[in-house]
């Protein structure tokens, strides 16, 4: 590109009207060209020994949007120096608009062939004729399933002026925009989930496939991107909606897990909470409507203070067809099974919450002395009154996490620092329910639940 600009002797950094020159010769010669070719490319004997190399991609990704032979690419690259050399011609020409031109244009493309529907519904209600000027991952997506339709560069004007456009193109938008839509029905079971940190972000399948598929850890390469995390969560606040991150089948069940967009901290501020809930609250009766017949609330998504657990929704839509759980039986038994029979004493942090309120009661039930570290009397009180007057003894009251010091068996409901993590002996077994998980600092130490995909924590 560079040799371009040099062979063309463009002096000029920026010329405003020089962009507007350029985007006019691609929404009228490039666009129009290119739609023409590509129908030509579809007839049998073109298609066939040159652009059904690109059909190979049946569900494209990103970079499908480059993969032609070179013929192709040849015809292509003609068609698309329309716009600068045209700009140049005209006298206005400049620099910016190399860049601009060729980095939008790879954008689009990229955008188009991701199979994950990223524009939000409302700038082609509100904005007319909208529809018609730029295309969509979803538009696209149908000119790779069916093949003899949808067949424009970027602009679905064309399509629209000589009748190849998809009927289903905005009905099918629509639904996957709204992050409901389903290939053949809807799933069995959807498990909503969180963000825990920033950077967990680029461990959502669609982000990175290769940090997706191994349990969540920082990775350096992470630090790189750091900078886009603020901009993401800048548009998760403007435009964010929950969407469906993966999709797996289990013998004859669908299921799917949704993610919440918000990071673990924001569920520590009550200022957030009613944005949450509504996210949650939205999902709910998405799913419902869909036909789900399981909906889980996956980590801070079923926080007490929150939501009660679910109850918020469940008692302002009594008629919801399927079932909301927060999956916190489950999580207990899975803490319980892992805590030895021999065990006599355990020392439990996040004691009074609906986990730590369960786990203390079924372990005093079995004759262990359980210290229940809490700063609220009143809190621990409620859970003694609960608890069967023989096996009261065994609920001991501590506000110091010192207390644990000599305990080698400590079930972790809240986050615990280094210095905290420091305290107990050697030997000692973190049972965690705590979210995000802990880091394991000590080597001498154990945790039955090592920290996993930061998407998918415990339920």
């Amino acid at each position: 590109m560079l040799l371009t600009i040099k062979v063309l002797h463009v002096g000029r950094l920026f010329d405003g009207k020089g962009l507007v020159k350029m985007l006019l010769l691609h929404m009228g010669p490039t666009e129009f060209t290119y739609y023409w070719l590509h129908r030509a490319l579809h007839l049998h004997t073109l298609y066939a020994n040159y652009h059904s190399h690109h059909h190979a991609s049946f569900v494209p990704e990103a970079i499908t949007g480059s993969v032609h032979p070179f013929m192709e690419h040849l015809m292509y690259t003609i068609n698309f120096a329309i716009p600068l050399i045209g700009t140049w011609m005209a006298g206005g020409a400049s620099v910016a608009m190399f860049y601009i031109y060729m980095l939008g244009f790879d954008l689009l493309n990229i955008l188009g062939h991701c199979n994950f529907e990223l524009f939000p519904i409302w700038p082609f209600k509100y904005i007319p004729g909208l529809k018609y000027l730029i295309y969509t991952p979803t538009f696209h997506s149908l000119h790779h399933s069916k093949v003899h339709t949808n067949f424009c560069l970027f602009m679905p004007l064309y399509d629209w002026m000589y009748g190849t456009l998809d009927p289903n193109s905005w009905t099918l938008f629509e639904k996957a925009s709204a992050g409901v839509a389903v290939p053949h029905k809807a799933p069995n079971t959807v498990f909503l989930a969180h963000g825990t940190e920033l950077l967990s972000v680029f461990h959502l399948p669609f982000m990175s496939r290769t940090f997706a598929a191994h349990p969540f850890k920082t990775h350096w390469l992470m630090y790189c991107v750091w900078p886009l995390t603020l901009p993401m969560l800048l548009v998760l606040r403007l435009v964010g909606r929950v969407f469906i991150a993966d999709k797996h089948r289990l013998g004859h069940l669908n299921i799917q897990t949704w993610v919440t967009p918000a990071f673990a901290i924001e569920f520590f501020f009550k200022s957030q909470w009613a944005r949450i809930n509504s996210y949650i609250e939205g999902a709910i009766l998405d799913a419902d409507k869909a036909g789900v017949e399981v909906f889980g609330l996956g980590a801070l998504n079923k926080n007490e203070a929150l939501n009660g657990g679910g109850a918020l929704f469940v008692k302002s839509h009594p008629n919801l067809r399927m079932r909301v759980v927060h999956g916190n039986t489950l999580t207990a038994a899975a803490v319980l099974q892992k805590i030895p029979m021999s065990t006599k004493s355990v020392f439990i942090l996040g004691a009074t919450s609906k986990l730590g309120r369960a786990i203390s009661l079924y372990l005093a039930k079995r004759g262990v002395n359980v210290t229940m570290v809490t700063m609220s009397r009143e809190r621990y009180e409620a859970v003694v009154n609960d608890c069967a007057e023989p096996y009261r003894k065994h609920l001991i009251h501590s506000t110091d996490i010192s207390d644990g010091k000599h305990c080698d068996c400590w079930v972790v409901g809240r986050f615990l620092s280094v210095k905290e993590q420091a305290m107990p002996p050697p030997g000692t077994t973190f049972h965690q329910f705590v979210v995000p998980p802990l880091d394991e600092l000590r080597k001498d130490c154990r945790s039955p639940f090592p920290p996993s995909s930061p998407f998918l924590l415990v339920p």
